[in-house]
């Protein structure tokens, strides 16, 4: 093998592996702030807030979907 050969093979490696697919981004993380603890019945909005996420395909605790 000559050099041209050998050196389009070497950057047709390093392409390839450049170009490898990757996992999808990270999500992003969602809080809520609220002045109830968690533990008591939710309020009217937060009930909304999280129902909105779900029709988003947000699972709590979990990642989307």
């Amino acid at each position: 093998m000559n050099r041209r050969n050998a050196l389009a093979t070497l950057l047709a490696a390093l392409a390839a592996a450049g170009t490898a697919p990757v996992d999808a981004a990270p999500l992003p993380k969602i809080g809520y702030l609220t002045l109830a603890p968690l533990g008591e019945k939710p309020s009217g909005e937060r009930l909304a807030f999280l129902e909105g996420l779900r029709e988003l395909g947000y699972v709590d605790g979990r990642s989307a979907q």
